[in-house]
């Protein structure tokens, strides 16, 4: 999958659905996407030809696929988001 964002992402809903199919991502390196996306698979916003090469780097691995499926589930699995809430709740219903 391709995310070639020019201005912050929030989340990047897309390569996390992506990923979680098992499908590799390259995006660009711009708001939320830099903590989700692979390192080898970040490139500048607005630049073409690195994306055009990373794009020829991960397309067709299906290593990369799985790695980004073990990613999207370590950082944005029920059990990674359940945890996270709960950090920020936990606080609230103590009282602090």
């Amino acid at each position: 999958a391709v995310v070639p964002s020019r201005s912050a992402e929030t989340y990047g809903l897309a390569a996390a659905e992506a990923m979680a199919a098992g499908v590799p991502v390259v995006a660009s390196r711009v708001g939320a996407l830099g903590e989700l996306v692979p390192e080898d698979a970040l490139v500048p916003p607005g630049d073409a030809a690195a994306l055009a090469a990373a794009i020829s780097t991960h397309r067709n691995d299906r290593a990369a696929g799985e790695r980004a499926l073990v990613i999207a589930r370590e950082r944005a699995g029920p059990d990674a988001v359940a945890a996270a809430l709960e950090a920020v709740y936990a606080p609230l219903e103590q009282g602090i």
